[in-house]
C-alpha cells in the first residue's frame, strides 16, 4: 500500500519539475497548497511533461480480475 506520505512527495516532485496539472491536482486532493501551474485552463503544453502518464494509466493487468502472470 503507497502512504500519502510518498503520495504527497511524488506529486510534489513532478509539479516541481514539470508543473504539470495532474500533479498539482494530487496534491490539492492530499490537501498540499501548490499555486495552478497552467497560465489557461485550455494552455497548450508539451508532451514532454506528461512523460510516463500513458504507461501509468496504460491498465495493462489488475490484480482484481483474476488473471495470473
Amino acid at each position: 500500500m503507497v502512504t500519502r506520505e510518498y503520495m504527497g512527495e511524488s506529486a510534489l516532485r513532478a509539479y516541481r519539475s514539470w508543473g504539470t496539472l495532474t500533479a498539482w491536482a494530487m496534491l490539492r486532493a492530499l490537501g498540499i497548497r501548490a499555486a495552478y501551474p497552467a497560465g489557461s485552463l485550455w494552455a497548450v503544453v508539451p508532451a514532454e511533461r506528461y512523460g510516463g502518464l500513458a504507461e501509468c494509466m496504460a491498465n495493462r493487468e489488475s490484480p482484481l480480475d483474476g488473471r495470473r502472470p
